[in-house]
Order: C-alpha cells, then sequence, then structure tokens
C-alpha cells in the first residue's frame, strides 16, 4: 500500500488527478487490501483501516462516471503503478470495444505511457496487440491483457495476485452498473 503511494506521489508530479480521481484511486486500492494483505490481513483488519484511513473493506469496486470524466487515465495510472509495484502482477482489462483497449488508441496504449513516460519502463517484451508484459527479475513477469468485448460502455479489471483475484469495474451506464452488481452477487 505504501509502495503505491510512493509511487503515485510520482506520478502526481507529472500528470494532474482530478479530485474524483484520486477518491476512486483510494477506492480502488482499498478494494486490493484482501490480496495486498493477504494472510496478514485476518485479525488485523482494524489496524489496517486505520493505518489506510479506510471506513471499511470491501473486494468488489463499481464506478459510475459520467463521459469525458477520466475513466480510462483513472484506470490506466492505477494499472501502472499496480504493474510497477506487484511482483508478478497480472491483470484483464474488457473494455467495450478494440480501439478503447488496445496498444495503439486505447488502455495498453495509456498504460505503456504512463510506465514509460513517469516511471522510465520501456523495453516490454514484444507480444501481441493486446498485451503487455515486462521481466523485473527471472522469477518476476508482469502483464496486462486487454480483450474488446464488444459490448457495453464501460471498463472491466480482474486482477490476479498470489491465485486470488479482484474484479473492478467503472462504467457510464447505471444499467450496465447494475448488471455488474448482480455478476458480482452470483459470484459470491
Amino acid at each position: 500500500m505504501e509502495a503505491f503511494r510512493r509511487q503515485m506521489a510520482v506520478a502526481d508530479k507529472h500528470i494532474e488527478r482530478s479530485e474524483d480521481q484520486v477518491i476512486i484511486h483510494e477506492q480502488m486500492l482499498c478494494a486490493c487490501v484482501g490480496f495486498i494483505y493477504k494472510h496478514h490481513l485476518v485479525g488485523n483488519e482494524i489496524k489496517i483501516l486505520e493505518h489506510n484511513n479506510f471506513d471499511k473493506l470491501f473486494q468488489v469496486f463499481v464506478c459510475t462516471m459520467p463521459r469525458r470524466f477520466g475513466k480510462s487515465e483513472c484506470t490506466a495510472l492505477f494499472l501502472a503503478v499496480m504493474f510497477l509495484v506487484i511482483p508478478n502482477f497480472k491483470a484483464i482489462v474488457i473494455g467495450h470495444n478494440k480501439r478503447s483497449t488496445g496498444q495503439d488508441t486505447g488502455m495498453l496504449q495509456k498504460i505503456k505511457f504512463y510506465l514509460s513516460s513517469i516511471f522510465h519502463i520501456t523495453s516490454f517484451r514484444p507480444d501481441n496487440s493486446e498485451s503487455i508484459g515486462f521481466t523485473f527479475r527471472d522469477d518476476d513477469f508482469r502483464s496486462i491483457h486487454a480483450v474488446s468485448a464488444d459490448a457495453g460502455d464501460g471498463l472491466v479489471l480482474f486482477i490476479f495476485y498470489n491465485s486470488t483475484f479482484l474484479f473492478i469495474f467503472l462504467c457510464r451506464s447505471l444499467y450496465f452498473k447494475g448488471f455488474f452488481m448482480w455478476v458480482c452477487n452470483l459470484a459470491v
């Protein structure tokens, strides 16, 4: 958590996040507590809540934002920082069309921009148009995959860490937010 916040402070020197984006990043980070603290969470929930200034812990984050409000930029920066600080980080981004997820115009392009321009990571493993990868050490390969659902108006993230995953959904439409809340309830 502290490493994430330190790297986000580095990013803040290069870009300006809106007040809403700062709040959303904190809520996304709160949803990550379970897999960041993993075995240390049980019995330490109150200490972790107080230390991180969270009101409560949750495993799913769903957010509705209007068009042109910064969902993609917010998500790309969050993923770039998570990519940077979590060993063996794996994530899948599901966007509403190929343009919104690809390396030329979409989420992967934004993530690569943040990683290269702010954090100076440039030698990505050439994979394909739907993923980026980077080897930090021989035993630490990190990757982000992006696929198109060809439907909807939001972004869905699945973040994998030590055999657990986190589900994050950002969208414009309350209809889709309700649908994914329903899916989350089925999964729990």
